[in-house]
């Protein structure tokens, strides 16, 4: 849906039960959690020059975060939907 166009509560519902069952997948979580190990184990362990691999590690582990916030914030945006719908 482009951003310029608002979704009704039903489209927005509907878009938080998919980004909930696709978080509750116990393959997406571990897919997830393996990405977050990756970036930190490459900033931990790159050599001391290497400040490229570094702030693409740190980028990547940023871009992470951003991804889960924004589907976490899909979850609650359905959830709260669910309850203006049953109004």
């Amino acid at each position: 849906m482009p951003p310029d166009q608002r979704m009704t509560p039903e489209q927005e519902a509907a878009r938080g039960r998919a980004v909930a069952s696709f978080l509750e997948n116990e393959h997406v979580a571990a897919l997830l959690d393996n990405l977050e190990r990756r970036y930190l184990e490459t900033i931990r362990t790159s050599a001391p020059d290497d400040q490229g691999a570094r702030e693409t590690a740190y980028r990547m582990l940023r871009a992470l975060d951003d991804l889960r916030g924004e589907m976490r914030a899909a979850v609650g945006a359905g959830r709260y939907a669910e309850t203006r719908i049953r109004r």
